[in-house]
């Protein structure tokens, strides 16, 4: 991965980190969560909380958050619509191939996705270690809750740059595909496959044993092994995908 090319602001770039468009978009995201921490402030003293057998909703509303908004800002840049002014009308004049996919996905897109995946983490870092303490969640689910951001956004971003090799960059087959994805494992596998929910597992993370609506899932590791796995099969299909486009426009 070339770091010069994070900083740029060019259309050839799926997702230049740096770019104004992208700071512009995180700095949104923060104030969101900024917005969240204040609604979900526990203005009691903690131990009146536990007195009266309930729990303050920041870590909840936090990580829940912060799972939308990266996992769907990592989506769009998989897509390439974080772009600069004018660059969707270039890029269809012109008929651009950007940097992902002209070289190898093993050393530029997916080192790139796993590095601005760990800088939105963080990023938003203060605002979780806020959320955990002022809730009084155990050291263990902090860093659990850290592990399911992660992997739950890096899945968004993986899978949906595999629409845009398969379907094609600006189109609405892509588009919507990778919003099916998005809805089906952030929500709809509450009601079909409970244990393979991120924000289930929050939710258990945060009440414990006293979750009051939904199953109780007593360990996330499916849930870890399921996301890997699939982490590791679009990897494969991402690479050989890439090696043959770039090996078929070598002999053009």
């Amino acid at each position: 991965m070339k770091l010069d090319n994070i900083f740029s602001d060019s259309e050839k770039d799926l997702a230049p980190i740096f770019s104004s468009n992208m700071v512009l978009i995180t700095i949104v995201n923060l104030w969101v969560l900024g917005i969240i921490l204040v609604l979900t402030w526990p203005y009691s003293p903690l131990f009146e909380y536990i007195q009266s057998f309930r729990i303050p909703h920041t870590y909840l509303g936090i990580f829940v958050g912060s799972l939308i908004m990266i996992s769907y800002m990592n989506l769009r840049c998989a897509l390439g619509e974080i772009i600069p002014k004018g660059g969707f009308a270039r890029s269809e004049r012109e008929g651009l191939t950007t940097f992902e996919e002209e070289r190898d996905y093993l050393s530029y897109e997916f080192p790139h996705s796993v590095f601005h995946t760990l800088v939105l983490h963080l990023l938003i870092l203060p605002f979780l270690i806020i959320g955990a303490a002022t809730t009084g969640v155990a050291l263990p689910a902090f860093f659990l809750g850290l592990a399911i951001l992660f992997t739950a956004s890096l899945l968004c971003r993986v899978v949906s740059f595999f629409f845009l090799l398969v379907l094609g960059r600006w189109r609405l087959t892509g588009y919507l595909g990778a919003r099916v994805f998005y809805l089906l494992f952030l929500f709809a596998t509450a009601f079909f496959a409970p244990f393979l929910n991120p924000v289930l597992l929050l939710g258990n993370l945060h009440y414990g044993e006293r979750v009051p609506m939904g199953p109780i899932i007593s360990t996330p590791l499916p849930y870890f092994l399921a996301v890997l796995s699939a982490l590791l099969l679009f990897f494969l299909v991402n690479q050989w995908i890439l090696r043959h486009n770039i090996r078929k426009r070598s002999t053009w």
